[in-house]
């Protein structure tokens, strides 16, 4: 998603954000002009060819994350308050966002259509189910009208925490195991879940 913000969008929502600073020192321009000095000679180099990125952000600097951040919030705004339909409930994570939908196929498809329309360059993949759908690193269950949930590992997570040859302290190594079960106890809603790990 970084690099499909439209310049202007992020430029615009970042200074919205710092124009409602209480403490204006530095000025906004200031800040933005920096802002822009920064993103907008964005240059990467590979073998003997040089790129300048022209558009968004690149997915590395710290404040990439600010930006798309804000530049959500927008759409989170937009697709709460400007469609007739809305959905029951809606969250978000960078550009993972999960709904609840009551209000049918046909509806959810329109809606989808319609955040789509948002912005030319950012696009969401619609991912829905009646019962069970993966979410960051959670499986929801709807089970007797209730959500449940199980830890969730994409097939490409190889479950490599840290080589047995790297160097840290002994007592990073010993609390993997700690912080592993950690998870899976605090993902997993149900015993059952728990058991089959």
């Amino acid at each position: 998603m970084f690099p499909n913000i439209d310049n202007n969008l992020w430029l615009n929502e970042v200074r919205e954000a710092l124009e409602i600073r209480q403490v204006q020192s530095p000025p906004t321009d200031c800040l933005l002009e920096a802002v822009e000095l920064c993103s907008l000679n964005n240059n990467s180099q590979f073998g003997n060819l040089n790129f300048l990125q022209c558009m968004g952000t690149a997915k590395g600097p710290k404040n990439a994350c600010s930006y798309a951040d804000l530049v959500m919030g927008e759409i989170d705004e937009l697709a709460k308050n400007r469609h007739e339909i809305k959905p029951m409930l809606l969250w978000r994570y960078r550009d993972d966002i999960v709904d609840i939908w009551v209000h049918g196929l046909p509806k959810l498809l329109e809606f989808t259509d319609f955040i789509n329309a948002l912005y030319p360059t950012i696009k969401f993949e619609l991912v829905y189910s009646q019962q069970t759908l993966n979410v960051l690193d959670v499986t929801m269950h709807l089970v007797d009208g209730f959500i449940q949930t199980d830890v969730y590992s994409k097939p490409t997570d190889s479950h490599l925490y840290l080589p047995p040859t790297s160097a840290p302290p002994e007592h990073c190594k010993r609390a993997i195991p700690y912080s592993v079960a950690l998870r899976l106890k605090r993902n997993c809603s149900s015993n059952n879940f728990l058991e089959n790990k």
